[in-house]
């Protein structure tokens, strides 16, 4: 317990729309923060140092080529380019509209661009550039102020980069991405990395966004802090620094009973894996005891059980009797849905007063409670929480489920990609870690192992919420890097979350 870290925020990076970011930036520059040329000056730095850092790790060739229309997205484009020519690379640049209709910005990057060695094509020439091999696309066609939808030429263009195989670095947002919703319609560049220019845009997480933008690098071009604080935020990225800083730590003379107890109603006959999953990620997730309540006829099927985990034939009385000890409980991975069911939920949870973590099938039968709880649903529990339709799109789903936390005094762990976590009393905070890989049966309920461990050990329910999605994610991400993304289980998730608690064993 020596030298324990200070406790962090839970938010970190702020997260605004792109009109809010346009608003700001020219409300800058009205006020002498700095002018239009000089703050794409130093984005464009910091994009080369981004661009350099990409070519270096991945072998690219010594050419480049640089997608260009006519705003100032694209005078970003060119002055990168430029500094790309400085450092010897061979860099042609695709004009896909009039320059002499082009932002006067984009016109005078362009003039240097060209009188530094650039090519600029146009027009047929377009169409008849072969690709050389090996090179690398900046995409700087469009910005986050994007709206409408690309066709005809320029989405021929862009189909045809998209389909090319070689990379795409965009700026501030695939070309084609709305910045503000995320929303495609029509054709959108697939980047590897985007570079986004001082803060990060909803765009960039909502909606097909988060499909198209690849990793995610961020630049600051210079607009003086006082501005971006001013910003209004649509949320915040979740501060890495939680897991190093509110990680419960306990003292030496800690036992079991004082880290805390976890208790856990899960399982079935058709779904025990589901509670033996849920069980091991509390147990490795720091909890000091576990205590799995299961309906009667489960028990040869948990035999594979840890044999720490203290397993029980589900009663009132109990859970009851064992309440006082226990300090958060975690209730519906695999209970299926049944009549029993729905009732047992309905008394277990008028037992004690600890916190909740609801997942599963007791999502299915949520009612309104009167007690501090955690709900960690997927999309389509999600929409059937919210008596929405599954096709409605991310901002208007996050919309509703801001008000559903608001008016039943909930955390929700919206699950997915990213995963968001909404509280009825803070600001929403988003965890873009994962992958893929994690889209599997079992790795839900890993998550609600692990939330309701770091809840039982102390942590208040938001903090654990989102510390516990943070870790559950992470630990996806070294499993994907042992086992590969296609081929990762949530145990491998489980067994992987160790490496990322981030402080040594003592």
């Amino acid at each position: 317990m020596q030298n324990q870290p200070r406790p962090v925020p839970n938010e970190g990076q702020k997260i605004v729309t792109a009109s809010a970011m346009a608003a700001t930036e020219k409300r800058a520059i009205e006020e002498g923060d700095a002018t239009g040329a000089e703050y794409m000056e130093r984005a464009a730095q910091g994009i080369f140092s981004v661009v350099m850092d990409f070519i270096h790790k991945g072998g690219f060739g010594q050419h480049l080529v640089v997608l260009c229309g006519k705003g100032n997205k694209s005078g970003d484009a060119y002055s990168v380019g430029t500094l790309l020519l400085e450092a010897e690379f061979e860099v042609t640049a695709l004009q896909l509209s009039e320059l002499s209709s082009s932002s006067s910005l984009c016109q005078e990057n362009a003039r240097v661009f060209k009188k530094a060695g650039g090519k600029i094509l146009t027009g047929g020439e377009v169409d008849r550039f072969e690709i050389p091999a090996k090179s690398l696309f900046i995409d700087g066609l469009f910005g986050t102020g994007f709206k409408g939808k690309i066709e005809g030429k320029m989405a021929e263009v862009i189909d045809r980069v998209n389909n090319s195989g070689h990379a795409v670095i965009s700026i501030d947002i695939p070309s084609g991405v709305s910045g503000d919703t995320g929303i495609v319609d029509g054709s959108a560049i697939f980047a590897d990395e985007t570079v986004t220019l001082g803060t990060l845009k909803v765009g960039h997480l909502y909606n097909q966004g988060y499909e198209h933008v690849g990793q995610i690098a961020s630049v600051d071009f210079g607009m003086s802090q006082k501005y971006i604080d001013a910003m209004e935020p649509f949320a915040y990225l979740v501060n890495p620094e939680i897991i190093e800083h509110n990680f419960p730590r306990h003292k030496r003379t800690a036992n079991k009973y004082t880290v805390g107890q976890a208790a856990i109603f899960a399982g079935s006959k058709k779904y025990p894996g589901a509670a033996i999953l849920a069980a091991h990620a509390a147990l490795r997730s720091g909890a000091g005891l576990i205590r799995l309540y299961h309906f009667a006829g489960v028990e040869t099927l948990l035999t594979s059980m840890a044999p720490e985990i203290i397993r029980n034939p589900f009663s009132f009385d109990a859970i009851e009797e064992e309440a006082p000890r226990i300090k958060a409980m975690l209730v519906g991975p695999g209970l299926e849905r049944t009549a029993e069911v729905e009732k047992s939920l309905e008394k277990v949870y008028q037992i004690g007063d600890f916190p909740l973590v609801i997942d599963g099938d007791a999502l299915f039968y949520f009612k309104r409670i009167n007690r501090k709880a955690v709900l960690t649903p997927h999309r389509g529990e999600l929409c059937r929480l919210l008596e929405c339709d599954a096709k409605v799109d991310d901002l208007e789903i996050l919309e509703r489920a801001q008000a559903f936390a608001n008016e039943n005094k909930v955390i929700l762990v919206c699950k997915g990609a990213p995963t968001t976590v909404i509280s009825y009393d803070q600001p929403k905070v988003v965890i873009p870690y994962g992958n893929v890989g994690m889209a599997k049966g079992g790795t839900g309920d890993a998550l609600g192992g692990v939330i309701t461990a770091l809840i039982a050990q102390g942590m208040e329910i938001r903090g654990g919420a989102i510390l516990g999605a943070t870790l559950h994610a992470l630990a996806g991400d070294k499993a994907a890097q042992h086992n590969s993304c296609p081929s990762i289980t949530a145990t491998d998730l489980i067994n992987s979350l160790s490496e990322v608690f981030g402080f040594p064993n003592h």
